[in-house]
Protein backbone atom coordinates (compact mmCIF):
# COMPACT_ATOMS: atom_id res chain seq x y z
CA UNK A 1 0.00 0.00 0.00
CA UNK A 2 2.62 2.64 0.86
CA UNK A 3 5.11 0.51 -0.67
CA UNK A 4 7.40 0.42 2.50
CA UNK A 5 10.53 -1.85 3.02
CA UNK A 6 11.21 -4.47 5.97
CA UNK A 7 13.70 -2.33 7.14
CA UNK A 8 11.56 1.13 6.75
CA UNK A 9 8.74 -0.90 9.27
CA UNK A 10 11.04 -1.62 11.34
CA UNK A 11 12.58 2.06 11.83
CA UNK A 12 9.16 3.45 12.09
CA UNK A 13 8.39 0.54 14.93
CA UNK A 14 11.53 1.16 16.61
CA UNK A 15 10.93 4.71 16.75
CA UNK A 16 7.23 4.02 17.82
CA UNK A 17 8.59 2.29 20.51
CA UNK A 18 10.55 4.94 22.13
CA UNK A 19 8.16 8.13 21.85
CA UNK A 20 5.22 6.03 22.94
CA UNK A 21 6.72 3.52 25.36
CA UNK A 22 5.89 -0.28 25.72
CA UNK A 23 2.38 0.34 27.45
CA UNK A 24 0.89 2.94 24.74
CA UNK A 25 2.10 1.08 21.70
CA UNK A 26 -0.09 -1.98 21.79
CA UNK A 27 -2.99 0.54 22.28
CA UNK A 28 -1.70 2.43 19.06
CA UNK A 29 -1.39 -0.39 17.16
CA UNK A 30 -5.04 -1.95 17.88
CA UNK A 31 -6.69 1.87 17.06
CA UNK A 32 -4.40 1.89 13.79
CA UNK A 33 -5.70 -1.37 13.13
CA UNK A 34 -9.61 -0.51 13.66
CA UNK A 35 -8.57 2.53 11.53
CA UNK A 36 -7.33 0.37 8.43
CA UNK A 37 -10.73 -1.64 8.61
CA UNK A 38 -12.78 1.17 9.06
CA UNK A 39 -11.36 2.69 6.11
CA UNK A 40 -11.48 0.01 3.87
CA UNK A 41 -14.62 -0.77 4.89
CA UNK A 42 -15.62 2.51 3.42
CA UNK A 43 -13.93 2.16 0.94
CA UNK A 44 -16.04 -0.78 -0.02
CA UNK A 45 -19.37 0.67 0.51
CA UNK A 46 -18.26 3.79 -1.65
CA UNK A 47 -17.31 1.55 -4.10
CA UNK A 48 -20.40 -0.36 -4.37
CA UNK A 49 -22.57 2.79 -4.33
CA UNK A 50 -20.73 4.37 -7.14
CA UNK A 51 -21.03 1.07 -8.90
CA UNK A 52 -24.84 0.36 -8.15
CA UNK A 53 -25.48 4.35 -9.32
CA UNK A 54 -23.03 4.20 -12.29
CA UNK A 55 -25.11 0.78 -13.47
CA UNK A 56 -28.63 2.61 -12.16
CA UNK A 57 -27.75 5.42 -15.17
CA UNK A 58 -26.39 3.07 -17.64
CA UNK A 59 -30.11 1.44 -17.12
CA UNK A 60 -31.80 5.13 -17.67
CA UNK A 61 -29.97 5.73 -20.92
CA UNK A 62 -30.82 2.57 -22.15
CA UNK A 63 -34.30 3.18 -21.05
CA UNK A 64 -34.17 6.57 -22.55
CA UNK A 65 -32.35 4.91 -25.93
CA UNK A 66 -35.00 2.11 -26.12
CA UNK A 67 -37.64 5.13 -25.95
CA UNK A 68 -36.26 7.01 -28.33
CA UNK A 69 -36.15 3.90 -30.97
CA UNK A 70 -39.72 3.67 -29.96
CA UNK A 71 -40.47 7.43 -30.97
CA UNK A 72 -38.70 7.14 -34.13
CA UNK A 73 -40.87 3.96 -34.97
CA UNK A 74 -43.40 5.92 -34.50
CA UNK A 75 -42.60 8.95 -36.82
CA UNK A 76 -41.97 6.37 -39.36
CA UNK A 77 -44.60 4.61 -39.23
CA UNK A 78 -46.38 7.94 -39.52
CA UNK A 79 -44.61 9.59 -42.83
CA UNK A 80 -45.06 6.08 -44.47
CA UNK A 81 -48.76 6.63 -43.49
CA UNK A 82 -48.95 9.90 -44.52
CA UNK A 83 -46.84 9.14 -47.76
CA UNK A 84 -49.56 6.29 -48.58
CA UNK A 85 -52.00 8.88 -48.60
CA UNK A 86 -50.46 11.88 -50.36
CA UNK A 87 -50.19 9.38 -53.23
CA UNK A 88 -53.42 8.04 -53.07
CA UNK A 89 -54.99 11.27 -52.19
CA UNK A 90 -54.58 13.60 -55.64
CA UNK A 91 -56.39 10.59 -57.51
CA UNK A 92 -59.08 10.37 -54.73
CA UNK A 93 -59.36 13.81 -54.78
CA UNK A 94 -59.46 14.19 -58.66
CA UNK A 95 -62.46 11.73 -58.93
CA UNK A 96 -64.71 13.31 -56.17
CA UNK A 97 -64.25 17.16 -57.88
CA UNK A 98 -65.59 15.59 -61.50
CA UNK A 99 -68.21 14.02 -59.74
CA UNK A 100 -69.16 16.78 -57.68
CA UNK A 101 -69.29 18.96 -60.75
CA UNK A 102 -71.62 16.01 -62.37
CA UNK A 103 -73.87 15.15 -59.55
CA UNK A 104 -74.36 18.43 -57.58
CA UNK A 105 -75.99 21.03 -60.27
CA UNK A 106 -72.52 22.77 -60.84
CA UNK A 107 -72.31 21.58 -64.51
CA UNK A 108 -76.04 22.13 -66.73
CA UNK A 109 -77.79 18.93 -67.56
CA UNK A 110 -76.28 18.02 -71.09
CA UNK A 111 -79.08 20.20 -73.28
CA UNK A 112 -79.95 22.42 -70.45
CA UNK A 113 -78.06 24.99 -71.32
CA UNK A 114 -80.38 27.74 -73.07
CA UNK A 115 -83.13 26.97 -70.55
CA UNK A 116 -83.46 29.86 -67.51
CA UNK A 117 -81.19 32.06 -69.56
CA UNK A 118 -84.58 33.73 -70.38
Amino acid sequence: MFNLQFSEILIILALALILLGPEKLPKLAKKLGRLAQDLKATTEDLKRTWEREAWEAEEEVREVGRSIRAAERVVETDAVAREGEAEAGPRAEGAEEGGDAAHHGDAHPPGAEGHGDG
